[in-house]
Parts: C-alpha cells; structure tokens; sequence
C-alpha cells in the first residue's frame, strides 16, 4: 500500500488478494441494519451498526438489542494475508476468529472459525466458534453465529438473524 496526498492508505497498483477482496466486501456493510431477536427476548429487534475506525483499516460492528440492555462488538482487520477479526461477546469473553476463504467467494459470503479467546476462565460456559455471514444483496444479509459449551467437543447451536439495511 502506498500513502496518497491525504494520507489515506491506498492500494492502487497492488493486486488485491482474497483476504483484502474480502474486506472490501466486510467494508460494504458500513451502516445501521435491524433484524429480529431470538424469541428469548420478545418482540425486541437487534440493531447493527458497522463503521470505520482506525483510519479505515479496520470495521467496527456494534451489536445492540436496546430493549434487553445487550451490547456486543466485533472488529474485523486484516492480519497480513488473513481477514480475522475478534468478537467481545456479553458472556464476559473475547474470541477470535479466522476467515477461511476457500469456502466461498467472497462476494457471496465469509465464514469464520474460532481460533482462540481470552477471558474463558471467568467467562459463561459458552463460546462462538463460528460466524458465518451470507450477503444476500446490498440491502439484506445473514449471520449465522454458532456457539458451544466452552468444554464440550461437541453440542452446538446456531442463532441465524437476517438483517436488512435501514
């Protein structure tokens, strides 16, 4: 990347690989989205927000259910060839991820597997170990965040919200 007149990175003249081809699209999410929450919380809707931080380098996704008084945030950046990103989850832990891109294109969609977290010990009993988001078009989108006892091997349940863009 070269630094233009702004000081903004740029990355003109570099062929972009698939983990920064997968960022752009993460990039495209910037915005307020809404879905609907889990039945364990009523009639309540979920509301994202995604926004740049960091000098665009990395994309901020704020998590809210407003009625419940839950937040979450998850940052996504580009770790050298790698798109990854870490989810500070209300369950007291901080987990991160790896994109595995072979699984889709990009444009289609991004899965993400759990690679380690901090905080287990004080942490609830549960942990993410897989987020995979679908891109629909550019107004709608799913995540598919899947979560397990932090000691079981196996005994997973996937909470799937389909957002559209407000």
């Amino acid at each position: 990347a070269r630094a233009d007149t702004s000081g903004k990175t740029s990355n003109a003249g570099i062929k972009p690989t698939p983990a920064v081809k997968a960022m752009e699209r993460i990039k495209s999410l910037v915005g307020d989205w809404e879905a609907k929450a889990p039945k364990i919380y009523g009639d309540a809707s979920i509301r994202l927000n995604y926004r740049l931080i960091s000098d665009d380098s990395a994309l901020m996704e704020t998590f809210r259910i407003p009625e419940h008084d839950v937040e979450m945030i998850t940052i996504y950046h580009l770790d050298d060839e790698r798109l990854v990103l870490t989810h500070f989850c209300a369950v007291n832990n901080q987990v991160r991820m790896n994109a595995d891109l072979a699984k889709m294109p990009a444009d289609k969609g991004i899965e993400f597997n759990f690679v380690d977290a901090s905080n287990l010990a004080r942490a609830s009993k549960q942990v993410m170990d897989k987020l995979t988001i679908t891109f629909e078009d550019s107004n709608h989108f799913v995540q598919a965040w899947r979560w397990r006892e932090k000691k079981a091997a196996s005994g997973s349940e996937t909470a799937v919200y389909r957002y559209t863009r407000k």
